[in-house]
């Protein structure tokens, strides 16, 4: 509906051209991108294709791009430091206009709105969800664009093509993804030194939406996606999967009351740890400190329990895959809480 921009090549060129020579001619480009991202969505809004919370949430990406740039040419030393600030700030570019690109042509994916805008109006008391599931790439794990506008939440999930999360084996692990909308998640998001602490409260959550399924497929991300020898891997932004185990599993007594729903999720957990590397020493205290900053809200996360009377009705976590009543049975349980 709408014409991109820049092709793929052209902003690989921008790329190479900004790393070459002098970022303010360059720079220009990259700016003159987002004013015409920004009139797109005007556009999109206009013609009632994304809601005034998605018109905000993205022009706020824009917005913060542009801030991004702004920080790079005046506080950021040193050609290789301004390589890599550029090189991030064009990543962010190109998913920003492939998102925009995805919506004004139509290019998402509906097969799981149920499940998710069930999750999420949970988790929000809300009037209304723009919501929009968008397949980009691959090899990397989900994100996503959550923002509260006048009464609206804009929802904006970005998946991989390659692994496909929008299949039984994954889709609980994005149960991660909704528990960002969650008011206390979000607010360690928002602050560098606790992103990592947000990251396994999400997770906190996610396995308190969805028990079976989120265990299910972080087991099989954990084997099939990441590797179990990379499983002790940290990043700036989050900890390792071996860390993010642990906490689950220390917390499981504390979440559950039915045993039987603590034993398999023990045995689940202790299977994991002894096929992945070692916990890294330097994140036993970082365990420690997830697992109080749990306890401190526990309220806050724990009345969003899936019904444990269904839960223990479960015999084969397998079976119920199989069968494909997995989005039957969260549903039941969703809408009985809600």
């Amino acid at each position: 509906m709408w014409r991109r921009v820049h092709t793929l090549g052209k902003i690989y060129l921008i790329l190479v051209s900004l790393i070459n020579t002098n970022m303010t001619e360059q720079g220009k480009l990259i700016i003159e991108t987002i004013k015409t991202l920004k009139s797109n969505l005007e556009k999109l809004h206009e013609n009632n294709i994304i809601k005034y919370s998605t018109y905000i949430n993205l022009i706020n990406c824009c917005d913060n791009l542009l801030n991004c740039l702004y920080i790079t040419k005046e506080t950021v030393k040193g050609r290789y430091a301004k390589k890599g600030s550029l090189k991030a700030i064009l990543n962010q570019l190109f998913q920003l206009e492939s998102i925009i690109k995805c919506i004004s042509t139509e290019k998402v994916d509906r097969s799981y709105d149920d499940y998710l805008y069930e999750l999420l109006t949970k988790l929000k008391n809300v009037d209304d969800i723009d919501l929009w599931v968008i397949k980009i790439g691959s090899n990397y794990s989900p994100f996503c664009y959550p923002l509260y506008e006048a009464g609206e939440l804009s929802y904006i999930l970005v998946v991989p093509e390659h692994p496909n999360f929008l299949t039984p084996d994954l889709l609980g692990l994005l149960a991660h993804e909704v528990a960002h909308v969650h008011d206390k998640v979000g607010e360690y998001r928002k602050q560098i030194s606790r992103i990592k602490t947000g990251e396994v409260l999400a997770d906190v959550l996610g396995y308190i939406l969805v028990e079976f399924a989120f265990t299910h497929s972080l087991g099989n991300y954990i084997e099939y996606v990441v590797g179990v020898n990379n499983a002790n891997q940290v990043s700036d932004t989050h900890p390792s999967w071996v860390a993010r185990i642990w906490v689950l599993k220390a917390l499981t007594n504390e979440i559950w009351q039915e045993q039987k729903i603590i034993n398999r999720n023990e045995i689940y957990f202790n299977t994991l740890i002894s096929k992945t590397p070692e916990l890294n020493k330097s994140e036993e205290h970082f365990i420690g400190e997830c697992i109080r900053q749990y306890k401190n809200h526990s309220r806050d996360f724990v009345k969003f329990k899936f019904d444990e009377s269904i839960l223990v009705r479960i015999e084969d976590i397998s079976e119920v895959w199989e069968y494909g009543r997995v989005g039957e049975i969260i549903r039941e349980a969703v809408l009985k809480n809600v």
